[in-house]
């Protein structure tokens, strides 16, 4: 009888210590929509299947890929990339940041080159060099100065102090 309970005990530790060692996302903000359950997805933004991922939230080699739906926290990262929808990611300083996937929320301090593919997604960065977006609906904040700034989409929103070199490949566009 003692052996059965020992052997319970000793797996629930070992669940523990592993749960700590991997970031657990939070889950998706709408809990009636999943990614690849068919509802409330855009098709037209492809997602790349977990067997091409690495492990998600984890910069390892300057360099993360984040395709489950949650919460993620970087402090440097060189590269960051997300390939999924509905992800929440609050990061420092990112030479190069790309977005693939529709509704995502990022967070940023410091941006060498933001590239966004998608739909309705929302960026806030502190300052950023160049932006380019492919995609509608989005919306972007920046604290200084984007020094260049692509757009090939529709009803995207770009907000900063001052922009340079401007390329508006799309209609109703607001960039100021």
């Amino acid at each position: 009888m003692r052996r059965p309970l020992q052997s319970a005990v000793t797996i629930a530790a070992a669940a523990l210590l592993l749960t700590a060692c991997v970031p657990i996302p939070f889950g998706p903000r709408d809990a009636g929509s999943r990614e690849g359950d068919g509802r409330d997805r855009d098709s037209s933004t492809p997602i790349p299947s977990a067997s091409e991922a690495a492990p998600d939230g984890r910069c390892v080699d300057g360099e993360a890929r984040i395709t489950a739906p949650g919460e993620y926290r970087f402090d440097d990262c060189a590269s960051i990339a997300i390939a999924g929808n509905d992800i929440d990611v609050d990061a420092r300083r990112v030479e190069v940041f790309e977005i693939v996937g529709d509704r995502n929320e990022v967070d940023l301090t410091s941006v060498g080159t933001l590239t966004v593919s998608g739909n309705d997604n929302d960026a806030d960065t502190d300052e950023l060099g160049s932006l380019f977006l492919n995609g509608d609906r989005n919306e972007i904040d920046v604290d200084t100065v984007i020094a260049e700034l692509t757009i090939r989409g529709n009803d995207n929103e770009i907000d900063a102090d001052e922009v340079g070199a401007v390329t508006d490949e799309g209609d109703r566009n607001r960039v100021g």
